[in-house]
């Protein structure tokens, strides 16, 4: 039955990622400064390429540059009222009663489309929600290319 029931889901997010003209994600780098799951994936702090411009629409692919860790993601069309003026990525921070955090990618945002990524709430992210003190966004802009620091 569970396996089922993932099938119908996944079937579902992949249709509704065919039906609604979502944004196509080129390539977007980012060092992220901290630890990270996306969905029920754990991610160490780092840089990453995040992108779908190859997959399906409404699939995401979070790749790190460095190491050999990387996710596909099912994702959802999110509009905005206004067009970004970064690209930014968002975070649900969560606080746990010991004072650790624990965050998870929840929205994408492309500078100059309001047409946005999200990503559903995994399973993973609702029990930390469960037993966390707090939650908070984290929002990390995104550099454009020209506007990087040396490496």
């Amino acid at each position: 039955m569970k396996y089922l029931r993932m099938i119908v889901t996944f079937s579902l997010l992949l249709f509704a990622g065919f039906a609604v003209d979502a944004q196509t994600i080129q390539k977007i780098t980012s060092d992220i400064p901290f630890a990270f799951n996306v969905g029920s994936t754990s991610l160490s702090a780092g840089q990453y390429n995040l992108g779908n411009s190859s997959l399906p629409r409404g699939v995401i692919l979070v790749k790190s540059a460095k190491e050999h860790q990387h996710v596909a993601v099912l994702t959802m069309p999110k509009y905005a009222r206004d067009v970004p003026t970064e690209t930014t990525l968002v975070f649900h921070r969560y606080r746990g009663e010991g004072g650790e955090d624990k965050y998870f990618l929840t929205q994408i945002w492309v500078l100059g489309d309001n047409i946005g990524t999200e990503l559903p709430m995994s399973r993973a992210e609702k029990e930390t929600a469960k037993k966390a003190a707090k939650r908070d966004m984290i929002t990390l802009v995104v550099p454009s290319p020209g506007n990087r620091p040396a490496d």
